[in-house]
C-alpha cells in the first residue's frame, strides 16, 4: 500500500469530484461508516468502519484507506484495512477482495459504494463462513497495547476441542 499522494496523478476535474463526493459523505455519511476529510491531499481517502451488529465484528470500529490510482474513476480503487482484520476477503497486507473492487467495477458507483460494499462484507455471510459453520470457532480479542484495535480469528473446533481436552488432562 502506498503512503505517497497521489493528486499529481488524477486530472482537476477528478480531484473536484472526489472532494465533492467525500465531502458530502462526511457531512452525511452511511450508517456505521465515517470519512475523514484532508485538505492537503484529495487523493487520501480514509474512514472508519463499525462493525455490524450481528457479526463477529460488532463493537469493532475498523479504519480504512482508498487508494485512487491513476486511471480513476475508469479503474476501481484499491482498498485496504489500517486495522488488523481477520477475514476471508482480506489478505494479510489489509487488501480488500470484494467484486465491486475487481470485475464488477464501474466508473459511475464511486467511493460511497465502495465503502459500503466494504461494511456490507463484514456483515454479509461468506460461502466460506457458510461452509466453515459450526466447524469452527470465532474468537475476537482486543489489543489496546498494539494499538490495532480488535483481532479477530477463526479456529477450527478440532483444535479448540483438543486445547480443551489437553487443558483438562493437565488439571488432573
Amino acid at each position: 500500500m502506498s503512503g505517497v499522494s497521489n493528486v499529481e496523478n488524477l486530472s482537476p476535474q477528478v480531484l473536484r469530484q472526489v472532494w465533492k463526493e467525500v465531502t458530502e459523505l462526511a457531512r452525511e455519511p452511511p450508517e456505521g461508516i465515517k470519512v475523514f476529510l484532508n485538505e492537503d491531499d484529495t487523493s487520501d481517502v480514509q474512514a472508519t468502519i463499525e462493525g455490524p451488529d450481528g457479526t463477529p465484528y460488532i463493537g469493532g470500529l475498523f479504519r480504512m484507506k482508498l487508494v485512487l490510482g491513476k486511471d480513476f474513476p475508469a479503474c476501481p480503487p484499491k482498498a485496504y484495512f489500517l486495522t488488523k482484520i481477520f477475514h476471508p476477503n482480506v489478505s494479510s497486507t489489509g487488501e480488500i477482495c470484494v467484486n465491486v473492487l475487481k470485475r464488477d467495477w464501474k466508473a459511475e458507483l464511486g467511493i460511497r459504494h465502495v465503502l459500503l460494499e466494504t461494511r456490507c462484507c463484514s456483515s454479509c455471510m461468506s460461502e466460506w463462513e457458510r461452509m466453515m459453520k459450526g466447524r469452527w470457532f470465532f474468537s475476537s480479542l482486543e489489543c489496546p497495547r498494539a494499538g490495532v484495535g480488535i483481532y479477530s480469528i477463526y479456529i477450527p473446533l478440532s483444535v479448540v476441542s483438543l486445547l480443551i481436552l489437553m487443558k483438562v488432562l493437565k488439571d488432573i
